[in-house]
């Protein structure tokens, strides 16, 4: 699921807006955008580990589990949720030049997102200690700033 939206700030939107000059500057006609998606978690495939079965292909090699072959896409990884914002304001220095000043940042709530899991069981009955660990995640908070002249 995505969610995306897009605000002008009210304050100061209209060129002819009364108030303090200062704060009409500062804080008039912003314009914030923001991401939010959610997934639910994956669908992933125990495995041994190793061509057990002696056909050659050791990726479908399933473990036993209490004496049952493990099902495909038995084990649920992370779920992953984040949110991005930008926010952006406009300068205008006559009718052709402009600056634009913008702020983003993703994964704004530094949230971990898992990205791998571990699903190699092993051949023995009980499951190595690293089974169902995960091995990586997704990028953390990252802030950007920027300007841009309009000529």
């Amino acid at each position: 699921m995505t969610l995306t939206g897009v605000w002008e700030l009210p304050y100061g939107r209209n060129p002819n807006a009364e108030g303090n000059p200062v704060l009409l500057g500062v804080f008039g006609g912003w314009t914030g955008s923001m991401t939010f998606t959610y997934r639910s978690g994956t669908a992933e495939n125990p495995a041994v580990g190793s061509d057990v079965n002696a056909d050659g292909n050791s990726s479908p090699d399933r473990p036993f589990i209490d004496g049952v072959m493990a099902e495909r896409n038995s084990h649920v990884g992370g779920d992953f949720a984040g949110v991005n914002l930008r926010m952006s304001k406009k300068f205008r220095f006559g009718d052709r030049r402009a600056l634009l000043l913008q702020f983003e940042a993703f994964n704004l709530f530094n949230r971990t997102n898992y990205s791998g899991v571990n699903m190699t069981w092993g051949t023995a009955l009980d499951p190595r200690s690293t089974y169902g660990t995960y091995t990586s995640a997704s990028a953390p908070r990252q802030l950007q700033l920027g300007v841009k002249f309009e000529f």
